[in-house]
């Protein structure tokens, strides 16, 4: 399977903003992407399926059903399980991290957008696309093609050794498959967790009894694939790709860590038990740590307000080129003091060429950036 041409990739859009989504359509065709656009979570999952898209941008934030529930659904339908979902967010903390990786994210993009960080994610994300597809068409072979390795029955072994256990249970146990190592724990009498110990000391290898969310790698394995065989990716201490799994010998899984996911020959492994890994795909409630208006200092929000001048210059030069920096300033000051004291409508009564100057600039980034990451 190769890349698609640009002309050939179909991106959804899904935003509850007309506005943002102008923007992002603007920007994705003028790149020689085909855009679908959808302007809630429900509408959203309904073209994903109907329509098949190679990439999706979510906003988070979005009435009824918001960007993490649209992404989980999408991960529990087989036909859309594999696209990649890029989540468009002003929130950015390790609480929301840990729940775009549970719901299967592949990345996020800050707010506003700026056009060449799209792009590149975009064009990052579209070659994750590519080796999730090469996956798909790998998992009908699971289990199929792949004798249990001779280390396998010598760990087997070495259990009947080490435990006095009644000669049906020595037999269940020498039966076992690798794909079963978890399953008879229950007839053993032991928990998940002392069979990982059990294979970690087996092997050598670095157990994990807490998995550190922010050493979790977006985007890497599609989560229906890392839960259903209980691997994740992450970042070692040397700031290299690694995985953490429950069974290392399950030999077809190691083989599509190694063809599709980078995992090399001298890579250490690390263990976890399969609950572990499984708590990592429970949502986080992240109701707690979104920031309202007032929680916020007012210095913090004017950095958010913040515009570099090359962004105001890069896009829509027609909206930009007339609008002075006095009115920058008076929007910021405005935003920041309604905000603050939470309030829910700005109205303004001025001549018509102020109200059409700053309205296309208060479009393009402010309500893009500010209202997004607060919920209601």
């Amino acid at each position: 399977m190769s890349a698609k041409r640009a002309s050939e990739v179909v991106i959804l859009c899904i935003d509850d903003d007309r506005d943002v989504l102008s923007l992002l359509e603007k920007i994705l065709t003028g790149a020689g992407y085909s855009v679908i656009t959808a302007t809630d979570g429900r509408q959203g999952i309904q073209e994903a399926v109907n329509r098949q898209p190679d990439l999706i941008l979510m906003d988070v934030m979005m009435p009824e059903i918001d960007g993490y529930t649209a992404c989980s659904q999408l991960q529990e339908n087989p036909g859309t399980v594999y696209i990649p979902v890029i989540f468009l967010t002003a929130l950015d903390d390790e609480v929301n991290r840990a729940k775009s990786f549970a719901v299967g994210a592949v990345d996020h993009i800050a707010k506003p957008v700026r056009k060449a960080i799209l792009l590149s994610k975009i064009e990052e994300q579209l070659k994750t696309r590519l080796r999730w597809q090469k996956l798909k068409e790998r998992t009908g072979l699971r289990g199929e093609t792949f004798s249990p390795p001779a280390i396998f029955s010598q760990f087997k072994q070495s259990l009947i050794e080490l435990l006095d256990l009644p000669q049906v249970i020595r037999d269940r146990l020498s039966a076992t498959t690798p794909l079963e190592i978890y399953k008879i724990c229950e007839l053993m009498g032991i928990p998940q967790r002392q069979m990982t110990a059990w294979i970690a000391d087996f092997l050598s290898f670095p157990l994990i009894s807490t998995i550190d969310p922010e050493r979790l790698l977006l985007g890497v394995i599609p989560v229906s694939f890392a839960r259903e065989n209980k691997v994740v990716a992450m970042l070692n201490e040397k700031l290299e790709r690694s995985f953490i799994l429950s069974n290392p010998f399950d030999l077809s899984l190691m083989d599509s860590l190694k063809k599709l996911f980078g995992l090399k020959n001298d890579t250490v492994l690390n263990l976890a038990a399969p609950e572990d890994i499984d708590a990592l795909f429970r949502q986080p409630d992240i109701g707690a740590r979104v920031k309202r208006p007032g929680d916020i200092p007012a210095e913090t929000i004017e950095k958010m307000l913040a515009i570099e001048d090359s962004d105001l210059q890069e896009e829509d030069a027609e909206i930009t080129q007339e609008i002075d920096s006095e009115i920058i300033t008076l929007v910021n000051s405005i935003l920041v003091d309604a905000y603050t004291k939470r309030a829910s409508d700005i109205h303004f009564d001025s001549d018509h060429r102020f109200r059409s100057g700053f309205q296309s600039l208060f479009v393009r980034f402010f309500r893009f950036d500010l209202f997004d990451c607060v919920p209601g």
